[in-house]
């Protein structure tokens, strides 16, 4: 399937939006939506200033929709090509209730996205879109999906913006669904990544091929999927192949509930070194991975029970680790209990949360965290205030410190909102982010329907963040970020 150059799907765009205008005449009425979101940062050390401003502009008329997203980026001082401003999203499509057409920018995973996973992961900052066409068509039991795209992996890190695969890949995939028993469904998937190869005409190749299947009986939900990965790899830069196994049960009565999860990946992740094209579930609450699926497995159970009216407790607990070793590798606890203390509407929260991690990097042999935490909150008519206090205690190999943090929130009115934030450090760390004290106050204002505001000032200790089987170093920050976002 050949992909539509940008030139080529901005003309249609714009045609698209041509016709739009001249068919108000018709029955159906144009409608324009949209948002716009400013961001404003300026550092307290050196003055530096961070802004960013992202128009979406949505259009719908009949069975017709387009979509353009206008950026702005500009860092103080910097100069960087992959800030990519101007139009840096736009699609058009049409659709009917059996047939779909997309063109332009749109994300897309298959199953729980052991063979594909573009998202936009809002927590991470990381946007992974395909730029090309999507068809799709149901008919009674069956609908099938095809994609043909150049995949994007756009990261935000440090204030930069970087496109981490630089947009050279094409993917070719589809997806034939059956739907043709009750609560029973099955889904068979494909997935081709041609990738350039320097010096040869020929470009490399790796094939995907995924079979999933649901159903429900009786208090029972049952979920399967398997993977297999054949061709190029393109971080071993050899042929190889790779299976990938994840499952799911899940059973539910009135007062109880429990999930029990299994995953193992063998060679299955592609892309490269800092991005992959799938993203499989992690197994664990805190979405950690060891290394994206290309040699990992693990499990978890989760259970959820409310034996006396509204008070709840969960149970937790999850283990990844290597095939190839059991020197690498993470364990996690987790147990919360809440419920109302009394009628009037005050509440609370009691967790606690264990990790132990296994060669977390190359520099580490052990880490271990305890994380005790509580809220309390008190509704009031229009105003509320929880109050949340939370401690750490971190062993990394022979280094032990205690991270200690209050936090308070307060809802003014229902449109006007204060939080304030105190964390300090027993000692100074050097595995850990720069600091001992980290203080940070936010103000949120509904300015009305259409507009919110967000002002934060203060500090951020920064540190590891891990998303999408993606981890970075986060930079600590100190001084005033200012968010407003407009919806029209």
């Amino acid at each position: 399937m050949k992909v539509m150059s940008r030139k080529n799907l901005l003309i249609y765009l714009i045609a698209f939006f041509l016709l739009l205008s001249h068919s108000l005449s018709f029955t159906h009425i144009l409608q324009i939506l949209g948002k716009n979101k400013l961001s404003y940062w300026q550092r307290k050390e050196d003055k530096e200033n961070f802004f960013e401003d992202a128009l979406t502009v949505n259009a719908l008329y009949g069975n017709f929709r387009g979509n353009i997203e206008w950026y702005i980026y500009e860092p103080s001082n910097v100069t960087y090509a992959l800030r990519k401003e101007g139009i840096r999203k736009r699609f058009i499509e049409f659709k009917n209730p059996k047939f779909t057409i997309k063109a332009g920018n749109f994300y897309q995973s298959f199953g729980r996205g052991l063979i594909l996973n573009q998202t936009d992961e809002t927590t991470g900052s990381l946007k992974k879109d395909i730029d090309g066409i999507y068809l799709d068509y149901s008919d009674k039991f069956i609908t099938l999906s095809l994609l043909s795209g150049k995949p994007r992996n756009l990261l935000f890190s440090n204030r930069k913006y970087s496109v981490v695969n630089g947009t050279t890949d094409l993917l070719q995939g589809g997806n034939l669904s059956f739907n043709c028993i009750s609560n029973f469904k099955l889904e068979a998937n494909a997935v081709k990544l041609s990738s350039e190869n320097p010096g040869v005409e020929t470009p490399r190749e790796t094939y995907l091929f995924g079979l999933n299947i649901s159903t429900t009986g009786g208090p029972f939900i049952l979920y399967a999927e398997f993977a297999k990965r054949d061709g190029w790899d393109e971080l071993q830069f050899i042929e190889t192949e790779g299976i990938g196994m994840y499952g799911s049960l899940t059973f539910f009565i009135d007062l109880l509930s429990a999930s029990f999860e299994y995953l193992n990946y063998d060679s299955l992740g592609y892309g490269g070194n800092v991005y992959r094209y799938n993203a499989p579930p992690t197994g664990n609450l805190d979405g950690y991975t060891i290394n994206r699926a290309s040699d990992e497995k693990g499990w978890m159970l989760d259970i959820i029970s409310n034996p006396f009216g509204n008070w709840y407790l969960e149970l937790n607990k999850s283990i990844l680790s290597t095939i190839s070793s059991d020197s690498i590798g993470f364990e996690e606890l987790y147990a919360e209990i809440k419920g109302d203390l009394w009628r009037e509407g005050t509440s609370f929260l009691i967790s606690i949360k264990n990790l132990e991690y296994k060669k977390p990097e190359p520099i580490i042999n052990t880490k271990t965290e305890l994380i005790p935490h509580i809220d309390v909150m008190n509704s009031m008519g229009p105003h509320s205030i929880k109050v949340g206090l939370n401690s750490r205690f971190v062993e990394i190999d022979t280094t032990s410190f205690m991270d200690n943090a209050a936090s308070i929130d307060i809802g003014i009115f229902s449109y006007l909102s204060f939080a304030g934030r105190w964390e300090i450090r027993d000692k100074e760390v050097l595995l850990e982010s720069e600091g001992t004290e980290w203080k940070v106050i936010e103000l949120r204002w509904d300015i009305s329907d259409s507009h919110t505001l967000n002002i934060m000032a203060g500090s951020e200790k920064g540190g590891l963040v891990c998303t999408g089987g993606v981890c970075r170093i986060e930079e600590p920050f100190e001084g005033i970020k200012i968010n407003l976002l407009s919806r029209f």
